[in-house]
């Protein structure tokens, strides 16, 4: 953002930039929402037959902004054809013929499409196969000064110790996400055969919950030392243990899924990342679809665990999954009705199991 320049900016970056604020924003206007979406496909369709960094960093944020919306198809096609934009430009590769902001920027576009397609292979149980320039861990860590706003930027801050803490956060949450998910792109749990997999699981569990630490500390460490600015680095810090959570969760629900008899501290475990998870969520009161489609998520991990649970940790569970029908409830859309009934009944059945 430090040296992003809107009147130099591609026209289609632009509008990919001003339709995922839009859509950011509350009380949309039918009528606008109609021409925004309609824009933003006749945006798509231009990007995805150009062969560019800008028309990457584009797709980018429309398939951030349709996974928000609920919109899957989309954000999909938006991300298949970012990443083949990706591999055609070679941005992973070194390339000394460019400059070190260029380096830079293309590093930054880079990370973001690993980050997306790991992603997206262990939500559907996939190897990464096609991230096979992934190479070795980049031990040279990101930069802040090109994150440090000077007064050109779209953003400035006149306070020397924010502009300067404002390059720190986001160079330090730039190589939490590159660490972080090459830990998750290295694991073999996924792949091995039985016999093994509850001993790769807990390897990578450790890799990656030593990466959160890490970077844990780091963002404590900021707080500490900038007191006066604990907003701007409790925003960061919030967003290292949401991705962390969310990881753990995905993990222990294939644990459970591969694993019949899982010792209580798994469980134990399982039930307190999604517990973190939903707490997040609710705090954020926001009713998009993404939003939604999580809740649902976690309610039926909370089902399935349940049975293996001690009875205080049943109790726990009740409880949550009393709270995220009441919220499901208030955000109720047809489109929903099926997973709503299906989370209602399995609900039901638990309740009706402590009766009898």
């Amino acid at each position: 953002i430090a040296h992003f320049d809107p009147k130099t900016a591609p026209q289609s970056l632009l509008a990919a930039i001003y339709y995922a604020g839009y859509k950011s924003q509350p009380n949309q206007p039918e009528e606008l929402t109609l021409y925004m979406d309609s824009y933003a496909k006749a945006n798509i369709k231009l990007l995805i037959r150009q062969c560019s960094l800008s028309a990457i960093q584009a797709l980018v944020i429309y398939l951030l902004a349709s996974y928000r919306e609920g919109n899957f198809s989309l954000h999909y096609t938006c991300r298949a054809h970012a990443t083949r934009i990706g591999y055609v430009l070679g941005i992973h590769l070194d390339n000394k013929i460019f400059s070190e902001l260029e380096k830079y920027n293309r590093r930054l576009v880079l990370i973001k499409l690993r980050s997306i397609n790991v992603a997206g292979c262990n939500f559907n149980n996939l190897s990464a196969s096609f991230l096979t320039e992934f190479g070795s861990l980049n031990t040279k860590p990101t930069e802040p000064k090109w994150q440090t706003l000077n007064k050109s930027s779209v953003i400035y801050y006149e306070d020397d110790n924010k502009r300067l803490l404002h390059g720190v956060c986001c160079a330090q949450y730039i190589n939490f996400i590159e660490e972080f998910k090459y830990s998750l792109h290295c694991s073999l749990y996924n792949t091995v055969k039985d016999s093994r997999y509850k001993s790769e699981w807990n390897k990578t569990r450790k890799d990656v919950t030593r990466v959160y630490k890490k970077y844990i500390r780091v963002f404590q460490s900021l707080k500490s030392t900038y007191p006066n600015h604990i907003q701007l680095t409790s925003k960061y810090e919030t967003q290292v243990c949401n991705y962390y959570h969310d990881c753990m969760i995905d993990m222990y629900s294939k644990l459970v899924n591969k694993i019949e008899d899982l010792n209580s501290s798994d469980i134990d475990q399982a039930v307190y990342h999604l517990g973190w998870m939903l707490k997040y969520i609710l705090s954020n009161n926001q009713p998009l679809a993404s939003t939604q489609a999580h809740i649902y998520f976690l309610g039926y991990q909370y089902i399935c665990f349940y049975k293996l649970c001690s009875i205080s940790t049943k109790q726990i569970i009740q409880a949550n999954l009393d709270q995220i029908i009441q919220v499901l409830s208030v955000y109720y859309t047809p489109s929903n009705a099926l997973s709503f009934i299906i989370l209602k009944n399995g609900y039901k059945s638990i309740i009706n199991d402590n009766i009898s």
